[in-house]
């Protein structure tokens, strides 16, 4: 009879529907908040492989980078681009895999690494597909997410360089550079005292004057010595900025009335480097001893012969791809004093 109660009791109170609806709902909600916790955890591994295909794609271009600066010559290696690639594509798989860590194994994660070259530009593309097992999903039939990826990165190498110096030696290159140093040289030049009572500006170091000895003995900067400086920073600047073997060549071309070669060109700066300290020394108004054949010879800035005189020591162009097509660039470096005069070889 209590029992009876009981059940009547229990059939009549409005409350019991309460957890009877508790009942038939905490199955799909456990359910759904399982499958939260497998779906962020899917996320979490996402975001982990994301991170290793971008690792992937720039350690891909890089390995082909260095590749091709390590092995590029003065002859082409027909097989360098390829063998620059495969480096680049294996790397890019060993990048993948090392950043991916347990979620290569967990999303059972596979990838695919394409490396490219047009021109100076290396690209890189990869992609990786898995699929990241459920451990909630399974009673709701979804026991596996599918995962997937791309990561694409490029890189435009240097290109392949000629720079072709031709450097104005003429007498206006031995004025000091500054407004002061002229003022100082004319002070105590004693060349020409009886033409320039002022005192003379030129540093001429031709036999029997003074003025580039006196000019040198009291640090007085000419323009020479400003145009040398300029070559050594140039040659400095190559030095440090190059990213492939052998990028840039650099020789340098004197000129008056004509063309001479000072510095072959070259990707071994030693040379250039020297005639670029010795300029003044070296190559300002020469040709006296020489005048005969007129090797440089003395006298006004002859720009008409700068192009056909370097021309005859230039190389193969390109587009800068490999050293054996290099981009080239002439700089003609003057003050711009400009006349027609020659040195005849009899003093005039």
């Amino acid at each position: 009879m209590i029992r009876a109660n009981l059940l009547n009791r229990f059939g009549r109170d409005a409350s019991a529907s309460t957890a009877v609806f508790f009942a038939f709902c905490a199955i799909p909600m456990i359910g759904i908040v399982g499958i939260g916790i497998d779906y962020y955890t899917a996320l979490a591994n996402k975001a982990r492989l994301d991170a290793a295909a971008d690792a992937a794609a720039i350690a891909g271009i890089t390995a082909a980078q260095q590749y091709i600066s390590a092995n590029s010559s003065s002859q082409i290696d027909p097989g360098l681009t390829s063998n620059a690639i495969s480096a680049g594509q294996t790397q890019a798989g060993k990048a993948f895999y090392a950043n991916a860590g347990k979620a290569k194994t967990l999303v059972n994660a596979v990838a695919s690494a394409v490396v490219a070259r047009s021109g100076q530009t290396l690209t890189a593309s990869v992609n990786y597909t898995g699929t990241q097992a459920t451990a909630f999903g399974k009673l709701f039939r979804v026991p596996t997410f599918s995962l997937a990826g791309h990561s694409g990165s490029s890189l435009t190498m240097g290109s392949y360089l000629d720079f072709y110096l031709a450097l104005d030696m003429s007498g206006s290159m031995g004025l000091p550079t500054s407004t002061a140093g002229q003022q100082q040289l004319m002070a105590i030049n004693p060349d020409d005292r009886s033409q320039y009572p002022g005192g003379c500006q030129f540093a001429c170091h031709f036999s029997g004057f003074q003025g580039y000895g006196v000019a040198k003995n009291n640090n007085i900067t000419l323009r020479v010595d400003s145009v040398g400086k300029a070559v050594q920073n140039l040659i400095q600047t190559a030095n440090i900025t190059q990213t492939l073997k052998n990028q840039y060549r650099i020789g340098i071309y004197t000129f008056i009335v004509n063309v001479m070669q000072a510095a072959a060109l070259s990707s071994n700066f030693a040379a250039a480097t020297t005639v670029a300290g010795q300029l003044g020394a070296t190559y300002l108004d020469t040709g006296l001893a020489n005048a005969a054949t007129q090797v440089m010879g003395s006298g006004g800035t002859h720009f008409e012969n700068v192009f056909p005189g370097v021309q005859q020591y230039a190389q193969t162009f390109g587009d800068g791809s490999s050293p054996t097509k290099p981009k080239a660039f002439l700089f003609i470096v003057t003050d711009g004093a400009d006349n027609n005069q020659t040195y005849d070889g009899n003093g005039n």
